[in-house]
């Protein structure tokens, strides 16, 4: 499972250093230079590669990402 999360998220690296898109309808974040930023969008089927949950390490706690039948998301500890 931690292999096909790193390999799927590889791509995220890439796509912070990317030009953010002003239409895309997302509100902007401050950073600390002062400028601003659109938040990273990642489709969940890029994400969860049709698995129906995945582990996210936050400093070391492990968070479970599920998609139920009702196809809603649960995250939790």
């Amino acid at each position: 499972m931690v292999n096909n999360l790193n390999k799927n998220c590889s791509h995220l690296q890439k796509q912070k250093h990317m030009s953010t898109d002003s239409k895309a309808g997302l509100p902007f974040i401050p950073t600390s230079e002062g400028t601003t930023k659109a938040p990273l969008r990642i489709k969940l089927a890029e994400l969860l590669d049709q698995m129906r949950e995945i582990e996210i390490d936050h400093d070391g706690k492990i968070y479970r990402l599920r998609l139920t039948q009702a196809n809603k998301l649960i995250l939790t500890a």
